[in-house]
């Protein structure tokens, strides 16, 4: 008998995560609460109990996590857009947890996504970002299970998902930082704001996430704005309105790492270059004398906090409404391959490391590889015959 891993849309059934103020739909991935650690799963079900909610996830584990340490199912990918995300296996068990056990949500995408790009650009260094490729006997996940968003399938309807929701918002933060600090302007400043869509839900995500890497506490401060008015007789003009709005500031080195692991690790760096006039796809690579616009973090944080300042830094203005403000106050050097880097950040992004957000696991992950002795080859003709590594 298979066991069935795909989640049961037929029943309609929600999960409330409390640190949000949301409920999110079966096939949502999440981050829940497994004794020590923090497992991720998909919601497979949810079931009314006299206790609470009860909810079946399908747990998808580390290699060093497998039932057989020994044997691994595959090598890591070889494409460069996964070096750096964090993998995970799929596991054939189903588990019963509570709500209350549901810590977060986690944006889980396949290989095919990630190579293939446009939304997923984004995935690396991203904290809660994971790719999945295979199950834990190695056959490869099916094109068609494990989609990325509970709306991705067509038999769920189009209407919100959360998890899309936090996750296209993300993705409009990060595309408009790197447009700014890729801009070929000969005579930009170090500074620039510029509005984006923001609502409650996305702000409380941003706003949580912020406070575990050491954000100060949101402050409160007066954003004012101008405003075009339409009267009786088709009569216009401005009207300046001062909203109370809140204001999250990255501006250390810690929070600016934890802003990578937020929005990708990419997120505030960027090369001043145009693109080549090409149909190619290969792109620029960089050159010597290229100019980079980085923001550069600070070991400790200005205090007391001032709204105006002219440091290095990211804040984050939600007037309560609608919009967000984002601000963004940057720093520029010129590449050598032999000079210096202006941050540690932007030097580990041009030499390829390991983005620091993420660098523990995946450095847990390779200690896991390296006692590895044999790797499993799934085929009909080999019989799932291990083959040893030389």
């Amino acid at each position: 008998m298979t066991l069935d891993l795909e989640p049961a849309f037929e029943d309609n059934t929600l999960c409330y995560i409390a640190r949000y103020h949301v409920h999110v739909s079966v096939g949502t991935f999440v981050l829940f609460d497994h004794g020590e650690s923090v497992s991720l799963g998909r919601i497979l079900e949810v079931v009314e109990q006299s206790d609470g909610r009860q909810i079946v996830v399908n747990p998808f584990v580390k290699r060093s996590e497998l039932a057989h340490p020994g044997v691994i199912v595959a090598g890591p990918s070889m494409h460069e857009s996964c070096h750096y995300m964090q993998e995970r296996i799929q596991s054939f068990t189903r588990q019963s947890i509570m709500s209350k056990d549901v810590t977060d949500i986690a944006f889980v995408f396949k290989e095919a996504a990630v190579v293939e790009g446009g939304i997923t650009d984004i995935c690396e260094g991203i904290t809660n970002a994971f790719l999945i490729r295979f199950r834990e006997d190695g056959t490869s996940i099916p094109s068609n299970e494990c989609l990325a968003f509970p709306n991705d399938y067509a038999i769920v309807s189009k209407d919100f998902c959360f998890s899309r929701h936090v996750w296209n918002t993300l993705l409009r933060i990060n595309v408009e930082i790197s447009r700014i600090l890729g801009s070929t302007n000969q005579s930009q400043g170090m500074s620039k704001r510029v509005k984006i869509g923001m609502d409650i839900l996305a702000w409380r995500y941003i706003v949580e996430k912020s406070g575990e890497v050491g954000c100060r506490e949101c402050q409160e401060v007066s954003l004012i704005c101008w405003k075009r008015v339409t009267m009786p007789g088709l009569k216009i003009k401005k009207r300046v309105e001062n909203n109370r709005s809140e204001l999250i500031r990255f501006e250390t080195v810690a929070e600016l790492n934890g802003f990578a692991g937020l929005f990708g690790s990419r997120s505030v760096v960027n090369v001043r270059a145009r693109l080549p006039f090409s149909r190619s796809r290969e792109g620029r690579e960089l050159r010597e004398n290229d100019i980079i616009n980085v923001v550069v973090g600070k070991d400790e944080r200005d205090s007391p906090f001032r709204y105006r300042t002219t440091e290095n830094g990211v804040d984050l203005i939600y007037d309560r409404v609608d919009k967000a403000v984002l601000s963004i106050r940057y720093s520029a050097y010129v590449f050598s391959s032999n000079g210096e880097h202006l941050s540690v950040m932007s030097e580990r992004i041009i030499q390829r490391m390991c983005p620091d957000s993420v660098a523990e696991e995946v450095k847990e992950e390779e200690k896991a590889m390296e006692n590895e002795e044999r790797i499993i080859f799934v085929d009909s003709e080999l019989n799932m015959k291990g083959q040893s590594i030389e």
